[in-house]
């Protein structure tokens, strides 16, 4: 994907699709190991600040719905992104461009300095 000011999100998850919650705040990683950040795919050590992005995943059958509800979401383990990868999502998003913590945030930001005004 690219940079861009417009999130085509129209809420019409498709069954078994994960779905990513942008992360809204630092914190600090406190899983039992490091972590690989989403983003840059360094390693990051526990106790460093970081991005969370809590992800879920819509119900695929009918067993599924039953348990979590037709429109329940059934949680995904968390990914995170490292204090620079989250600094760098948290301003493109503050100027406006659509969030993505999945994507390389050093690409995007590489991508914005490359565009023609």
């Amino acid at each position: 994907m690219s940079l861009s000011c417009h999130c085509d999100y129209d809420g019409d998850w498709e069954p078994g699709q994960v779905i990513w919650y942008s992360p809204s705040d630092y914190s600090e990683l406190q899983t039992s190991t490091r972590k690989r950040c989403t983003s840059c795919k360094s390693m990051i050590e526990k106790g460093s600040i970081v991005g969370e992005i809590h992800r879920y995943q819509v119900p695929d059958d009918e067993i599924q719905e039953r348990i979590y509800g037709e429109d329940g979401e059934i949680p995904r383990a968390s990914k995170y992104m490292c204090e620079e990868c989250c600094d760098i999502f948290f301003s493109l998003s503050d100027l406006g461009f659509c969030e993505q913590p999945w994507e390389d945030q050093h690409q995007l930001l590489n991508e914005y300095h490359h565009e023609p005004l």
